[in-house]
């Protein structure tokens, strides 16, 4: 029998584990995690909120980003707002720069204790 905890098969968790890291999400878990912002794997997370967003429930978005293309950035923010289900964000380590933006663009936003947000200053 497998070990519960919160509601989460632990067991069919880190059975699955090399997945989500390799792949970078879970429609499991309903989970997508973001760390390099460029069009790779902006491409890859804009396809994966589309399907997640196909069904109920609510979307959760792992952020852990130094930053980076804001094109790319741009397109993934609009994603998340007109997604249908509540995206829940995290920052887990650091958000900075359009990692920052990313992570704001969720309903619910969740840093981590120790966490790190990170904006540039603007000069006119």
């Amino acid at each position: 029998m497998s070990k519960k905890e919160d509601g989460v098969d632990v067991d069919l968790f880190y059975q699955n584990l090399h997945t989500y890291v390799k792949e970078g999400y879970s429609f499991e878990y309903r989970t997508l995690y973001i760390s390099d912002v460029e069009e790779f794997e902006i491409n890859k997370a804009l396809r994966v909120l589309s399907v997640m967003d196909t069904q109920e429930g609510d979307i959760n978005i792992v952020i852990n980003s130094f930053g980076g293309s804001v094109y790319d950035g741009l397109a993934l923010y609009d994603k998340i707002r007109n997604c249908k289900n509540n995206v829940i964000t995290y920052n887990q380590g650091k958000v900075m720069s359009m990692g920052l933006i990313l992570f704001v663009a969720g309903d619910v936003r969740n840093m981590s204790e120790h966490s790190t947000a990170m904006a540039h200053s603007v000069i006119s």
